[in-house]
């Protein structure tokens, strides 16, 4: 009866604890993207999810999906796993599928391909690192998607590749997507925020579509204000007119890798196809890739006197007619 009863309490025992780590919540502080290999075991699946801190039994999490028969529908791919999650639900979400649901990504205003790529892969971790920035670096599309021809590309050198038209916004993507399957979402975003009507706006002021991106581009680095793009669009385009460098931080920083803060007046000297204060004319391509703000402004400038400009440490802009007055205006915000 003794032994009996110790096994009864033992058995007990087990089974409690058994249930409290099944129901036992993570500790995932964010949402985190694991990739399931095709083939993978339910043991390199439970050391998987204990590494990522989503388990914390490898144990239980085998026990309950051998005896509960969910390891035989357990598929390959992307999953998500929210903060909260159990055992129970882990395993749950592997057998149902359910969790290859879609993730948010918001790619900003004036990022690059470089900045989008580390962003989506060490922050979103959607993508291991390098494989946007090599999807969306190709120089035709058609490379990646296949008999897909975008009209406003047309305008693009051969050489160039798709930074400047990969539209920022937030999207929404199954999580076992690809990079080509982004860049189409992108691709076909800039085909309608760039509509027919913009891109003839483009044209009346001498620009085709890639040279007004890359316009637009700088404005989206320069300055901040939707009205303030308009302005300095005006600037730039009467420098275009008669001849004068454009002399813009941006293509500079973009060309050395750095931020417009960390120029140095050597940086301004060094000659290179992006450097607008050795050479006039726009540069060879686009620094970022510009929002909807930049690129209407490039097709609805606004006509001043201003020829320069320049902004404080807070990004507010100060506008002067003459080179004696910027230079004023520059010694007071930068002395």
């Amino acid at each position: 009866m003794r032994i009996g009863a110790v096994l009864v309490l033992g058995l007990a025992a087990i089974f409690f604890i058994f249930f409290g780590e099944l129901k036992k919540e993570s500790s995932l502080e964010q949402a985190v993207i694991i990739t399931i290999p095709p083939g993978a075991g339910v043991g390199e699946i439970a050391d998987q999810l204990e590494q990522a801190g989503i388990i914390s039994s490898p144990l239980t999490f085998k026990t309950y999906a051998l005896l509960s028969g969910s390891y035989r529908h357990f598929p390959s791919g992307r999953f998500q796993f929210e903060p909260g999650m159990t055992i129970q639900k882990a395993v749950q979400l592997l057998a149902s599928g359910t969790g290859r649901q879609e993730v948010e990504v918001r790619l900003l205003e004036g990022w690059t391909i470089q900045q989008m790529d580390v962003y989506l892969s060490s922050e979103i971790g959607l993508f291991a690192t390098g494989e946007f920035a090599q999807a969306a670096q190709v120089t035709d599309s058609r490379t990646i998607l296949s008999d897909q021809t975008f009209e406003f590309l047309k305008s693009k050198p051969i050489q160039a590749t798709l930074d400047g038209f990969l539209f920022p916004d937030t999207y929404r993507l199954f999580i076992d997507s690809e990079p080509k399957d982004l860049v189409k979402k992108m691709l076909d975003n800039f085909e309608i925020k760039v509509p027919a009507e913009l891109r003839q706006k483009f044209q009346a002021q001498g620009l085709n579509v890639f040279e007004a991106v890359t316009l637009a581009s700088i404005l989206e680095r320069e300055v901040q204000t939707a009205e303030d793009k308009k302005i300095v669009a005006g600037i730039l385009y009467d420098r275009l007119r008669i001849g004068m460098a454009l002399q813009v931080d941006s293509t500079v920083a973009y060309a050395q890798d750095k931020s417009g803060t960390e120029l140095t007046s050597q940086d301004l000297q060094t000659d290179s196809p992006y450097n607008t204060y050795t050479r006039a004319g726009l540069p060879v391509g686009p620094v970022s890739n510009p929002g909807l703000d930049s690129l209407r402004a490039v097709g609805n400038p606004t006509v001043t006197d201003y020829l320069y400009f320049i902004t404080d440490p807070a990004g507010a802009v100060y506008y002067s007619i003459t080179y004696e007055e910027h230079l004023s205006k520059k010694k007071l915000l930068y002395p």
